[in-house]
C-alpha cells in the first residue's frame, strides 16, 4: 500500500500569505515594476502550478480568496499599464490570456442560402 507523503505547507493561514503578497505589491510600487503572477510565485517561494492549486484545490480552500484577489490586482495592473502605454500592448494581451483567462471571441454567422438551379 502506498503512503501519501505531504510536504509541510509554506503558509499556515491566508493572513500569512496575504502579508507576503502585500509586501510584493509594495516592492513593485516602490521600484515602479509591473505586478506579475511569476513575481508573486517568486515572493511566495512556490511555482506557478502550486499557486494554481492554492486557487482551485479543495485542500487549500482557505486560500482561494487570497489568491483570487491577488490575481485580480495583477490583472488590473496589466490592463492599466497596457491602456496607458506604459507596457507593451501585445505582451499585455498575451499575459491576460495566459494568466487571467481572457480570450478572443469571434462570432461567425452561417446561413444556408445557396440556390441551386438545374
Amino acid at each position: 500500500m502506498k503512503r501519501r507523503v505531504e510536504r509541510q505547507r509554506r503558509f499556515k493561514n491566508p493572513e500569512q500569505m496575504q502579508e507576503a503578497i502585500n509586501a510584493y505589491f509594495l516592492k513593485c510600487d516602490e521600484e515602479k515594476k509591473p505586478y506579475t503572477i511569476e513575481g508573486i510565485c517568486v515572493t511566495l517561494e512556490i511555482d506557478r502550478q502550486t499557486l494554481l492549486h492554492y486557487e482551485t484545490k479543495k485542500e487549500y480552500e482557505l486560500f482561494f480568496q487570497t489568491v483570487k484577489k491577488a490575481k485580480i490586482k495583477v490583472a488590473e495592473n496589466l490592463v492599466t499599464r497596457g491602456l496607458t502605454g506604459v507596457s507593451n500592448s501585445t505582451l499585455t494581451v498575451f499575459l491576460l490570456k495566459n494568466n487571467h483567462h481572457y480570450e478572443d471571441k469571434q462570432e461567425l454567422k452561417v446561413t444556408d442560402k445557396y440556390e441551386i438551379e438545374f
